[in-house]
């Protein structure tokens, strides 16, 4: 990729090739999501709004949250060995055991609920919080 010296429709023209391949990539990892909602849905959690990014790395961020009274680490880990080929899925439920065990550790069993905060580019991101369900 050369910019140096470039002229505008050059670099315009290399910014759209960008966001075109970060686009195919966020479309690749839709289809992940959208198998991961189906497995997420089994344990009770709920996609939340999604949003759209749109620029030079697109981006489309969602919010799953659930319950974490039932969330049993042990299924969890042979779940991520049983989708190792889901690099997303993986994460996001390396992100729900993650949400389990800081619940567990820190005591505060009011705590009884989590969502998940997943963003789709380029890299995905994976984040948590933890809240008291009512």
């Amino acid at each position: 990729m050369k910019l140096k010296g470039s002229s505008l429709g050059d670099v315009k023209g290399v910014a759209t090739e960008v966001a075109g391949e970060s686009m195919e990539k966020v479309n690749e990892m839709v289809d992940e999501l959208k198998s991961a909602l189906a497995l997420f849905d089994k344990f009770g959690f709920r996609a939340g709004k999604f949003k759209m990014e749109l620029g030079a790395m697109p981006a489309i961020s969602t919010s799953i949250s659930g319950s974490l009274d039932k969330v049993e680490v042990d299924s969890l880990q042979k779940l991520i060995e049983e989708h190792k080929e889901n690099k997303l899925l993986s994460a996001m439920v390396k992100g729900l055991i993650g949400a389990k065990q800081l619940r567990d550790r820190i005591e505060l069993n009011y705590f009884t609920g989590t969502t998940l905060k997943v963003k789709l580019g380029v890299p995905p991101k994976i984040s948590f919080d933890l809240q008291e369900m009512k």
